[in-house]
Order: structure tokens, then C-alpha cells, then sequence
């Protein structure tokens, strides 16, 4: 796995599953594992990385370009990545953790900071978690601030779906 993927899957997990079915949506942008997605407004077959109605959680990186041939030969390397302009799955959860700036807001409006985070209510955001804002939907409350699994990150999150 390389380590720039490795790094990404440290910041995010699912912790707590939701059962229902996941989505399918066509991916035109790179993206990293657990980025918060959102349906396309005119086109709600595509998925984006931005404000809108927030559809899942991406369960592998989308990448351009097809997989290295040593990925598909050699197995044991970890799922493969979505190629742009395909479709990538997409999953919710009742729980995630999360950490860093690929995954939170951590300066301007809406940004999350460890000393407040517990007990706001958040929104995804560009593809990524701020509280929520007059006119937007809560998806997610901040349950804890735990400690970062990266040195460079300075706070990592618990939050449960609102439902």
C-alpha cells in the first residue's frame, strides 16, 4: 500500500457501521479514502466533493488513471483503487473517527477546533467536516476529541450519525 493511502486511512475510519445499502455514484475528481460525498444537483448519478446532500463516505481512494499492473498481478496488496469516471462506492456510517485537514475544517467558518468540537453538530463541507452552519443539515455530533494517531495532526474526532 503506498504511504501516502496508508496515511489517509489513519485519518478516517468507520467505526460503528450502518446497515443499510451502499451507493454506487460516478467520481470525476481524485479522491481519498472516507472523503464525505455528495450527489451532484443536476446530475444525482455523480458524485462530488462539495456542499449538497451528503450520500456516504468513499470506501477506497478514486484515482485517475487505471491500477499498476503489479497491483493487479500481485494479490495481498489491499482492495484496488476507483478510477475517475467511474463509479465508487460510497457507505454510511452510524460512527466514524476522523482527523486532519483532508477530513476536517480546521480554520475559517465552521472550523472545528479540539478545546469546543464536543457536543457540535456538524456538516459536510468541500469533502470535508465543519459545524453546521445557519441553512445547512447536521449529518454528524461531535461525541469526543481523542488523541491523534499522527504527529502532525493535532486532534482527532468521535462522531455519531444523526438519524
Amino acid at each position: 500500500m503506498p504511504a501516502n493511502e496508508n496515511k489517509a486511512t489513519q485519518g478516517f475510519q468507520i467505526t460503528r457501521e450502518y446497515h443499510g445499502n451502499p451507493r454506487s455514484l460516478r467520481m470525476e475528481i481524485a479522491a481519498i479514502i472516507g472523503q464525505a460525498v455528495m450527489a451532484d444537483a443536476t446530475d444525482p448519478t455523480k458524485g462530488i466533493v462539495a456542499s449538497g446532500r451528503f450520500e456516504g463516505f468513499l470506501t477506497r481512494p478514486v484515482v485517475d488513471g487505471a491500477p499498476a499492473l503489479s497491483d493487479i498481478v500481485f494479490p495481498g496488496r489491499g482492495p484496488l483503487p476507483f478510477t475517475m469516471g467511474h463509479e465508487a462506492q460510497v457507505v454510511l456510517a452510524d460512527e466514524v473517527e476522523m482527523e486532519g485537514e483532508d477530513y476536517i475544517v480546521e480554520s475559517g467558518t465552521g472550523a472545528l477546533a479540539a478545546v469546543s468540537a464536543v457536543g457540535k453538530k456538524i456538516t459536510p463541507y468541500q469533502g470535508k467536516w465543519r459545524e453546521t452552519q445557519s441553512g445547512e443539515v447536521p449529518f454528524f455530533v461531535v461525541q469526543a476529541v481523542l488523541t491523534s494517531l499522527d504527529s502532525e495532526n493535532s486532534f482527532r474526532i468521535r462522531a455519531t450519525a444523526i438519524r
